[in-house]
């Protein structure tokens, strides 16, 4: 088929604009409450939030990737952007009144939406451009959503900064970062305008079950190993990714204690690894041309454990630091953007965004678990930031263990 980049970069866009916000918006309530809040109980919040941004993909998972499946994706897309406009002036609206119970809530309803959004734009990829270009077009969109992620939170907290000292008044400085984040869903609703995807590619009735649907759609993955290896290799790699952004806020908060700079550094330390992951993205995609880029993923899953080794013993701060956190970000594209590429496309037609949704099931159980090991670390076992990373390292030592054993089964 001829790959329809138009739709393609109308899709990237938008899918970029949507992470940039939810990330934004976690770094900007991250930001608020210190200022707000005790130092304890700012602390929760951040675990809250983390929690938060996750929950929707474990509870909703087979509802949104049977919804993806049943009706154009294009359609899914699109209502699910101006729902992403409507909450964010919501949230803007809670923060303007003071209230962060308020503005906590609409964060969940941005975080299902994302869930909504997720499975529709991975499923679209191969209907726009096809198993030939597919390499190509994951690539941008792994490298787009994680640099989308890492900018945003640097922005989020940026933007605080700058209107909390503006306005001197925290709230006020939280809500009118709202306001720019509002304008910029609009701007996203309009470019993502006519992108085409194919039609609904399942015609299964809705069901009930669709709500308690989790375990059967990862017993598939389980009988299909061909697709179970890949799906949690990415489950792996996301968690392991949550546990690091947690981290990166705890870098902030050890380096600025007190100062509305720590958010700031921690988004300005998440963006390198973002401007890794893009140099890293942009490598495999060349490579593709060449050869079959699923033996890049033992090489990432060593670099990125050498690359944790080193953030492990480094203080954090100084260049060797910025470096190794760039080093990382490129072996993690060298990880992930093969194995996604791979389960997009020996996906079955039919069955392709169920089988996205039931690896973000997955890979946000992790994020979950990730979420409860940064606690248990940082507020109740008082753990400084060294033995933090080493956790992280020894779970990558771990993956690259399994993708050595069993790289045969994962195609490597």
């Amino acid at each position: 088929m001829q790959p329809d980049h138009q739709s393609l970069w109308r899709l990237l866009i938008a899918q970029t604009q949507v992470v940039f916000n939810d990330n934004a918006s976690k770094l900007a309530l991250i930001s608020l409450a210190p200022l707000v809040l005790s130092a304890a109980a700012a602390d929760w919040v951040t675990d809250l939030l983390a929690a938060l941004l996750v929950l929707p993909f474990v509870i909703f998972s087979p509802l949104c990737g049977w919804l993806a499946d049943r009706y154009p994706k294009r359609l899914v897309l699109k209502y699910a952007l101006w729902l992403q406009a409507a909450l964010m002036f919501l949230m803007m609206l809670a923060l303007w009144r003071h209230s962060l119970p308020g503005a906590v809530a609409v964060f969940f309803l941005l975080a299902l939406q994302a869930c909504v959004f997720s499975p529709a734009k991975q499923g679209a990829l191969k209907e726009m451009v096809g198993s030939a270009h597919l390499t190509h077009a994951v690539g941008w969109m792994e490298s787009l959503t994680i640099f989308g992620i890492l900018l945003g939170g640097l922005a989020g907290a940026g933007l605080f900064a700058w209107l909390d000292g503006a306005f001197n008044n925290p709230w006020h400085g939280a809500a009118g970062c709202f306001i720019a984040l509002t304008l910029g869903c609009v701007l996203s609703v309009l470019v993502f305008g006519n992108a085409s995807t194919a039609g609904a590619q399942s015609r299964d009735p809705f069901t009930w079950s669709l709500f308690w649907n989790h375990f059967r759609d990862i017993a598939y993955l389980w009988r299909v190993r061909r697709l179970f290896w890949p799906a949690l290799g990415i489950a792996w790699f996301y968690s392991l990714g949550g546990l690091l952004y947690l981290i990166m806020v705890s870098v902030g908060r050890f380096l600025h204690p007190d100062s509305s700079r720590a958010g700031f550094v921690s988004g300005a330390y998440l963006a390198v690894m973002g401007g890794g992951i893009i140099i890293g993205a942009l490598l495999v995609i060349r490579l593709a041309k060449h050869r079959p880029v699923m033996g890049l993923v033992p090489i990432g899953s060593l670099g990125m454990t050498g690359a944790l080794l080193a953030l492990t013993l480094l203080y954090p701060a100084g260049w060797p630091y910025v470096v190794s956190l760039l080093l990382l970000g490129i072996f993690s594209s060298l990880f992930i953007v093969p194995l996604n590429t791979y389960l997009q496309d020996h996906a079955a037609e039919d069955r392709r965004s169920r089988v996205i949704a039931a690896t973000n099931l997955l890979l946000n159980l992790g994020g979950v678990a990730a979420v409860a090991i940064h606690a248990l670390l940082e507020n109740v076992l008082r753990l400084r930031l060294p033995a933090q990373c080493l956790i992280a390292f020894t779970a990558m030592l771990i993956i690259s263990g399994i993708v050595f054993t069993r790289r045969r089964e994962i195609g490597c």
